[in-house]
């Protein structure tokens, strides 16, 4: 069977650290185009590279706008993620470099070269998808689908200062125009990550069975999974 072919917008984060391991195991990831979000954009893209470390190399990163569209700097989630935004654990710099090509450009660039291939998967605040759309509106007819992890549709956010999901919270202007130029994508919201967290008993025991890359996790997820218990947040919730 043929892997899914993915091109990743991400802001790691412990979240979206497990999303790329999981995925790298699952399919062929083209490129991991980076986002400010979780925590500051040097600390992202440095995140990703360690990522790319951790799996093996092959994956390129490209760094993207260190800010939302229109706002000045939001206030990041270092206080759920760690102010590295991989739990503070102190890892070594990455052997893998980011690429010098711009992430929205990057992301034209590869849609353009494989044509309805690649699934966009977006799991950052939507920076870097609306600048390419500005700079290409053509883009949604190139991308295979679309999924982004964003929005509470019930109104149940995980900010602080408004009932929203912290991706579009974090740049809405962004999210109103990717949401407005695809004509269709599917949207895993807020809410749904909070019905289908991970039992911790079972979570805990595939980290025991398992290769680097769990232990790798277990040690970023500590700061972030202190928060959830703090929060009173059922299961494991990255």
């Amino acid at each position: 069977m043929t892997k899914p072919q993915l091109l990743i917008d991400t802001d790691p984060g412990v979240d979206d650290a497990l999303a790329i391991l999981m995925a790298h195991a699952h399919a062929d990831i083209a490129g991991l185009s980076i986002a400010a979000g979780n925590v500051g954009l040097g600390h992202t893209v440095r995140n990703a590279r360690t990522l790319v470390d951790l799996v093996g190399g092959g994956v390129p990163v490209f760094a993207g706008c260190p800010t939302p569209l229109v706002r000045g700097p939001e206030e990041d989630a270092a206080f759920v993620h760690g102010m590295d935004g991989l739990g503070d654990v102190g890892f070594a710099e990455p052997a893998a470099a980011a690429e010098a090509e711009q992430a929205a450009l990057a992301l034209l660039r590869l849609t353009r070269e494989r044509p309805g291939e690649l699934t966009l998967v977006a799991l950052a605040p939507l920076t870097n998808v609306a600048l390419a759309l500005r700079l290409d509106p053509t883009l949604p007819q190139r991308v295979k689908r679309l999924v982004v992890m964003g929005g509470a549709v019930t109104g149940h956010g995980n900010t602080g200062n408004i009932p929203a999901e912290f991706n579009v919270g974090f740049d809405p202007e962004a999210a109103h125009v990717v949401f407005e130029a695809f004509p269709q994508f599917d949207l895993v919201d807020w809410e749904a990550t909070l019905r289908h967290a991970f039992d911790e008993a079972e979570f805990d025991q595939w980290l025991a069975a398992g290769d680097k890359r769990a232990e790798f996790f277990g040690q970023v997820f500590r700061t972030a999974r202190a928060f959830n218990a703090s929060s009173k947040r059922r299961g494991i919730i990255a």
